[in-house]
């Protein structure tokens, strides 16, 4: 499969199909392809690891809805899920349990 650089809508063939978000850009010379912000890497293990099918070449990610689940698990080895829909709850989650945000490297005031 032949990519030109850009950004690309696939479909993963996984057990629960899902859609995902192909990069494929130059570095160094090379052709590099990331899926989300996933690490970067070739074609070839990337069809090996996660076979796709592209969809097609999008301009930008057309975004109707976004939601952040921060999912921690505490110092007892308890797992934890904190929904986010909006920037201020994520601050609100942040500012209440500051332990979340230095985990995630932000630095946070008590």
């Amino acid at each position: 499969m032949r990519l030109l650089p850009g950004i690309y809508k696939i479909k993963l063939r996984t057990l629960i199909e899902e859609f995902a978000v192909l990069r494929v850009y130059m570095k160094d010379g090379k052709k590099v392809y990331q899926v989300n912000n996933g690490p970067e890497t070739d074609l070839d293990w990337l069809m090996d690891r996660d076979p796709c099918q592209v969809i097609k070449q999008i301009k930008q990610l057309q975004v109707q809805n976004a939601r952040i689940d921060i999912k921690i698990t505490d110092s007892d080895g308890d797992y934890f899920s904190f929904p986010a829909s909006s920037v201020e709850v994520v601050r609100q989650i942040f500012q209440t349990f500051p332990d979340v945000g230095r985990a995630l490297g932000a630095k946070v005031n008590q």
